[in-house]
């Protein structure tokens, strides 16, 4: 049952009850092959509209990409007391490190012209 919104969980239980009258019929994860799937509904109001994926491909399916340039400033610039200061301050926060991460990045690149950023040795990023 989802507390946020209600309206999924009809959504939900019609697609619960064609998967048990075979009107859909679960496959293997559509992204590795697993066989063991849950359902992903891509869209809320509609019980068709699913994807069968595995535990680890549903959760990625539900992570927001980073942004590219941002993961590559990371990648080349940050150091270890660094990194291990995000995560700490993840941890208090009780928050995943990569939104963590994202706010560190976005005003990283507020501060810095990023053609002027240079990476680890002086690289340009």
């Amino acid at each position: 049952m989802n507390r946020h919104d209600p309206r999924k969980d009809g959504t939900r239980l019609a697609t619960r009850r064609l998967i048990r009258a075979g009107a859909i019929v679960p496959t293997p994860c559509e992204e590795c092959g697993a066989e063991r799937v849950e359902t992903h509904h891509t869209d809320d109001d509609d019980p068709t509209a699913v994807r069968f994926l595995c535990f680890p491909c549903h959760r990625a399916a539900h992570r927001k990409p980073a942004r590219p340039e941002v993961r590559n400033i990371w990648i080349r610039n940050i150091d270890l007391r660094l990194w291990r200061q995000v995560r700490a301050e993840a941890h208090r926060r009780g928050v995943r490190m990569a939104d963590v991460l994202e706010v560190a990045c976005r005003r990283f690149l507020d501060d810095h012209d990023a053609g002027s950023v240079t990476g680890v040795g002086g690289g340009r990023v």
